[in-house]
């Protein structure tokens, strides 16, 4: 069963049955200005399973592992991209009951399903002039002409019931179970999807099958719709399909095409007017064949792993003279836009998103008479102007985000009276926003982000009524905002960063009570964060950053019981975090980093708090307890970078499931001796730090070199242990690595009967740390100031043990074990002269066991197995079976030697030396 994706594009088209209120999936954690300059795109709802809507651009990643995480986003606030493609070919559809007001069409409505189309228009009609025309006479004229219509009404229907009954021909029916029998069942993504074909059995009526319309007077199959229908396999040239040389309209669209050719078949379809294949994992060219096609009125080859050569666009737009919907989303055709597509009169719907497409489009595109809806972004190659607009042009969405369309707008904009979306973002106009934009009273979209539009914003702007969605961020518009926004009562998202805005937060916003989503960032605004903004009780969204706001958080904020997301970050804001704010029951992100807020912080009732993202860096002052944040039981990112003081001295974050990169701000500039971030989800690089002595990043998920490109280490001049166990590090080490590690290099000669412990400053706090010593994991409630440890086992390293690691005369324990290491073991371990546990099992060691071990007279603990050791075993054992083990509990009188799977070690030397010494039988082995 594979599985496969409903897709998405730049552009909706009509549907069979669309909910346009339906919900949005989470949106993605991308760059912020980006996010905002696809709104439509971004929150447009899913498309229905059984409709030709789609919509591209869905919001990709913080990381795709948590983008699938978040928790359902709120419903979108604009669908309007959706609703204006849909309209732009409108279709008769039945009246359902709720569009009437009189009970009588509730009984006839399941009369309706079997009645020819040209009944039901003749209906509809009649109900419209019944309900409009003579609404003045309705109560008079529907007594009396209600009944005389419904029995007429009825006779028709069942004449027409009676008289429509047919079969399709043997012939098609056989073509199309050879169809079905052409494709496998797939796996769709979408759970309101349907296998179509599940219907067509064979010693029926195939035009009763789904998807399936047949000519009612000769049987012959015309129409055939097996959108989203778990189709999986390839379309072979030489399917059944291309035998239905009746077929008028076909749609293969959201299926599972495994990459396959489109087949050059398509061409003796040669009655089509209706043709869809979008997303259904096509690949590679589009056969030129397609341009013979002469009678479409309807083409979409929207799919992302298909080509267009530049000369069959251009056959398309010459041959397929009454073209009405031309939609190639994602198509590669990397060429310039031709020059024929002007001649296509009856054009209403162009989308060619995405297309890698150059030069300069046609202007006279923009002017074509039944023209609605003109989709080009994103084409960062295509260049191109705006033309001077007639007055009673049916343009309703016009959208060229990310394209070089460059120019001043016209004056003459304002004759788009039936323009509903119109969205700039990311191009080159420039010059003053023209007074005639406030006479597109029907503009619902406008996003003019990222331009270089100048002067001042004009105060017709508050003129268009209908406007739900306003951006105008990044522009060089110049002086206040007019208070006329304040008239747009409809707005649910308004983006005004970055225009230099000074002075307190515009006071307007208080009249946008349909307000979701506000951005304010990057401005100059001053003063205190307004509390009024906390009675707009449908925020969902703030963004308010990197402005010179000061004073308290107001904890009104928690009134906004739809909150998503409150970014207030880079600001001035002083005093304590409201409490409030951990425990919103719809508060999934909070950026409160770079102010000057104050500890300590309290957490209450934390059980009803939503937060996923928390970002508290670079500025909390005073004491902050760690364990306080691990009561929000659904954060998955935390940061609390460069909050902690230069005299903290142990930091354990061990065993907490934290995800990311290891912050530079958590050695750098510190007195930082103790890192223990073990048993977590980390990666990325390991910072450097000449104070740290301990370090332990066991179990997580760390990858490539632990050093830089110098091969001068980590710079860790006091570093006395090192856990780097159980990750994923790989390359050599070379010889000069531990040269560095000043720590080790010399016995210092202290007393070990009389230990000293590491501790903080004031003696109220004694570390602790689990290390691997001797084979066994063992906790060190008090770390020993005398204790050395290196582990780097359970990794990828490999190339030779480097002899440097013999000059670090003060290390007591080294395990090197369950890696790649090949060579001999180097000679240069005799100088380890402190070294009480050797593991270097599990590598690919070769030769002799070096005679050097012998001086190793605290050797407790020896581990060679699983390698391939040959030759003599060293006196090592004669020496040790009476020496005293100060750092471990009690006193030892033997030691445990492991030689187990080298091969051609003498095995009678072992045992004899096992007998001598009282070694440990079991740890001999078998080999």
């Amino acid at each position: 069963m594979k599985h496969f994706m409903q897709p998405q594009t730049a552009i909706m088209r009509k549907a069979h049955s669309t909910d346009p209120l339906s919900t949005p999936s989470p949106s993605s954690a991308k760059p912020r200005p980006y996010r905002k300059a696809k709104l439509a795109k971004e929150n447009a709802p899913p498309s229905d399973p059984n409709s030709m809507a789609y919509d591209s651009k869905q919001s990709p990643a913080m990381a795709a592992k948590l983008k699938s995480q978040l928790p359902p986003r709120p419903p979108s606030s604009n669908p309007l991209k959706r609703k204006l493609i849909m309209e732009t070919v409108p279709e008769n559809s039945v009246p359902g009951a709720s569009d009437s007001g009189v009970q009588v069409f509730l009984f006839i409505k399941p009369r309706l399903e079997n009645v020819p189309a040209r009944y039901q228009d003749e209906y509809s009609k009649f109900r419209i002039w019944t309900y409009s025309s003579l609404d003045l006479y309705k109560h008079e004229l529907l007594r009396v002409l209600y009944p005389v219509f419904i029995h007429c009404f009825m006779d028709l229907v069942n004449t027409s019931s009676i008289a429509s009954k047919h079969h399709c021909l043997p012939d098609q029916s056989s073509a199309l179970l050879q169809l079905k029998q052409e494709f496998e069942e797939g796996l769709p993504s979408d759970p309101l999807v349907y296998p179509k074909m599940k219907s067509w059995k064979a010693n029926t009526d195939c035009c009763s099958w789904d998807g399936v319309t047949c000519n009612t007077k000769t049987g012959q199959v015309v129409g055939l719709n097996l959108s989203s229908s778990w189709l999986s396999g390839t379309l072979s040239p030489n399917s059944s399909l291309f035998g239905l040389h009746h077929l008028q309209k076909l749609n293969l669209s959201k299926n599972d095409f495994s990459f396959s050719t489109i087949p050059s078949g398509f061409s003796q379809l040669v009655r089509l007017s209706h043709l869809d294949l979008s997303y259904s994992n096509f690949a590679g060219q589009i056969p030129s064949e397609i341009s013979w096609l002469t009678n479409l009125i309807s083409l979409d080859l929207s799919n992302f792993d298909v080509s267009l050569k530049g000369k069959d666009l251009e056959a398309i737009s010459q041959n397929m003279t009454n073209m009405r919907e031309l939609h190639l989303d994602h198509v590669n055709i990397s060429s310039t836009v031709p020059q024929s597509l002007v001649n296509l009169s009856s054009l209403t719907s162009l989308s060619l998103s995405d297309c890698s497409l150059q030069g300069e489009f046609p202007k006279n595109v923009f002017l074509l008479p039944k023209i609605q809806a003109i989709v080009l972004s994103p084409n960062e190659l295509l260049t191109g102007f705006l033309p001077e607009f007639y007055s009673g042009s049916s343009l309703s969405l016009l959208d060229l985000y990310s394209t070089k369309f460059s120019g001043k707008l016209p004056n003459s904009i304002g004759n788009l009276e039936s323009l509903k979306y119109l969205d700039l973002h990311s191009t080159n106009f420039s010059g003053e926003l023209p007074n005639s934009i406030g006479n597109i009273k029907s503009l619902n979209f406008l996003n003019l982000d990222y331009n270089h539009f100048s002067g001042a914003i004009p105060p017709s702007i508050g003129n268009l009524s209908q406007l739900t969605s306003l951006s105008l961020s990044f522009n060089n518009f110049t002086g206040q905002l007019p208070s006329t926004l304040g008239n747009l009562a409809k707005l649910t998202f308004i983006s005004i960063e970055s225009l230099q805005l000074q002075g307190k937060i515009p006071s307007f916003l208080n009249n946008l009570t349909q307000l979701e989503e506000l951005y304010l960032s990057y401005n100059n605004f001053d003063g205190e964060f307004p509390t009024s903004l906390t009675n707009l009780t449908k925020l969902r969204e703030i963004y308010i950053s990197k402005t010179k706001l000061k004073g308290p958080i107001p904890s009104e904020i928690s009134r906004l019981s739809q909150l998503y997301t409150l970014d207030l970050s880079s600001n001035s804001f002083s005093r304590v975090i409201p409490s409030l704010l951990f425990t919103m029951p719809s508060l999934y992100k909070l950026h409160l980093d770079r102010n000057q807020l104050t500890a300590p912080l309290k957490f209450q009732n934390t059980s009803s708090s939503a937060l996923w993202v928390l970002s508290l860096s670079g500025n909390i002052m005073g004491t902050m307890e760690l364990k306080l944040f691990f009561k929000l039981k659904r954060l998955l990112y935390l940061d609390l970078s460069g909050n902690f003081s230069s005299s903290l001295s142990v930091l354990n974050m061990r065993g907490n499931k934290i995800q990311g990169n290891l912050p530079d701000t958590f050695i750098k500039g510190s007195n930082l001796k103790t890192l223990d971030f073990s048993r977590n989800q980390i990666h990325g690089k390991i910072p450097r730090s000449l104070e740290l002595q301990i370090l332990i990043l066991r179990a997580n998920g760390f990858y490539g070199p632990i050093w830089g490109h110098d091969h001068t280490g980590f710079g860790f001049s006091k570093l006395r242990v090192i856990d780097l166990s159980y990750n994923n590090f790989s390359g050599k080490i070379p010889s000069e690595y531990f040269k560095t590690w000043n720590a080790m290099l010399m016995v210092h000669g202290r007393d070990k009967s009389q230990p000293e412990y590491m501790e903080d400053p004031s003696a109220y706090y004694k570390d602790s740390i689990t290390v691997m010593n001797k084979g066994v994991e063992m906790e060190f409630v008090k770390i020993l100031t005398i204790f050395t440890s290196i582990d780097l086992s359970n990794n990828g390293f490999h190339g030779e043990i480097p002899d440097s690691v013999g000059t670090l005369k003060d290390l007591i324990v080294l395990n090197l074990s369950s890696n790649n290491f090949i060579g001999r073991i180097p000679s240069s371990l005799g100088n380890l002269i402190e070294l009480e546990s050797l593991d270097l099992s599990r590598n690919k060691l070769l030769g002799e066991i070096p005679q050097h071990l012998t001086s190793l007279t605290f050797l407790a603990y020896l581990n060679l197995s699983h390698n391939q050791l040959t030759g003599p075993i060293p006196q090592v054992a004669d020496n040790l079976g009476h020496l005293k083990i100060p750092l471990l509990r009690g006193t030892w009188d033997c030691v445990v030697l492991h030689f187990q799977r080298n091969a051609k070690i003498m095995r009678h030397q072992l045992l004899n030396r096992a007998r001598n010494h009282h070694l440990e039988r079991g740890s001999i082995g078998k080999w």
